[in-house]
């Protein structure tokens, strides 16, 4: 059990929740309680748990529908859902599944089960959250080299037609550190990978400065394309990127000295 683990209990019978309550506490889950299915969805809105559980026979909105309306949300799917169902009714179950719930809990609730199933349920989150977490990490990183233009069409038209393949007027900048090949056979691997990484993400800083994009890249150089509808306007922005870059390179020697000698980069366009 991970610290300040939270599960939200929702039924409109103050026993089961009262039993279920005392159950989670000597495992040492903190409980928060719903007593019905608007409750409920106040409740994720405000403070989302980590688990629900939540019963299916409840006046008004019911659990399928709390549900179905958790699943089909994008900020609150990937909170797992155990339902609560009555063993004498297994269409509760279908309609569960077919609302997206993550597991079920028959009742009367019998402790060792709910324990396995809460368990369970939250493993899976941690499993879900730990490769969410990699993706956006993954996404974050790669999105430092698609152009912000390109990046913020995709995501308000996938489909334009502006994205299909033309003929522009653009500046190109290469940038690449020199002695590279030098470094890798004086260092370990990783300490040249992180002086590398430490250069260009200033670099990085520089380029967007002035409305640059990354376009490739390759070991230890980049390339960097400038465009405008005003042709003077981007040749200069590639420009000042680059005295920039050779600026930032000479304070970046003086903070963080290598071996034998600075570290030099080669600027051209």
């Amino acid at each position: 059990m991970e610290t300040g683990t939270k599960i939200l209990v929702v039924d409109d019978n103050e026993q089961n929740l009262t039993l279920i309550r005392v159950i989670l506490r000597r495992h040492g889950y903190e409980s928060l309680l719903a007593h019905s299915g608007e409750e409920a969805l106040r409740h994720v809105l405000q403070d989302p748990p980590d688990l629900i559980i939540l019963d299916v026979m409840m006046p008004g909105m019911d659990g399928i529908e709390v549900c179905q309306r958790l699943k089909d949300d994008d900020e609150t799917r990937l909170i797992p859902i155990i339902i609560m169902t009555a063993l004498d009714q297994p269409a509760d179950k279908i309609r569960g599944i077919e609302a997206g719930a993550d597991d079920f809990l028959t009742k009367p609730v019998h402790q060792p089960e709910l324990m396995a199933r809460v368990r369970t349920a939250l493993k899976l989150k941690r499993t879900i959250d730990q490769k969410v977490g990699t993706l956006l990490h993954i996404k974050d990183h790669l999105s430092k080299f698609v152009p912000l233009s390109v990046r913020r069409l995709i995501e308000e038209r996938p489909d334009a037609p502006e994205l299909d393949k033309q003929a522009q007027d653009v500046s190109v900048l290469f940038v690449d550190l020199s002695g590279y090949t030098r470094l890798s056979l004086k260092m370990e691997l990783d300490r040249v990978n992180a002086i590398v990484e430490r250069y260009f993400s200033h670099f990085l800083d520089c380029v967007q400065e002035r409305d640059g994009d990354i376009t490739d890249t390759a070991g230890d150089g980049v390339m960097v394309v400038f465009q405008d509808n005003d042709g003077f306007k981007h040749a200069r922005n590639a420009a000042r990127a680059a005295l920039r870059i050779l600026e930032v390179t000479e304070r970046l020697n003086a903070e963080h000295p290598t071996v034998d000698e600075p570290i030099a980069v080669h600027t051209w366009g």
